[in-house]
């Protein structure tokens, strides 16, 4: 039997720019993000991908990205973070 994977945001270097507040949300909550996505060489001026008020079941995004489906359960409403 295959063990599970360790947590994405365990793997994740996370900068908080802004504090939030409350509990964090868990997986199968609402959540609404706002988020841009940047190369892997971390230049901010050109970004990729960039979402405001994306709304999805924490868990199951339909992106099938790690960082976006568990991520956000280390975040606390209204914190604004970067994560590497």
């Amino acid at each position: 039997e295959e063990e599970d994977p360790e947590p994405y945001e365990a793997m994740l270097k996370i900068k908080t720019l802004k504090r939030g507040f409350g509990k964090p949300p868990i997986k199968g909550q609402i959540v609404t993000i706002h988020w841009t996505g940047y190369g892997k060489d971390g230049d901010v001026s050109s970004p990729f991908w960039k979402q405001d008020n994306f709304t999805f079941e924490l868990g199951n995004s339909g992106f099938g990205m790690r960082a976006l489906d568990e991520a956000p359960c280390a975040m606390k409403l209204g914190e604004k973070c970067v994560m590497q």
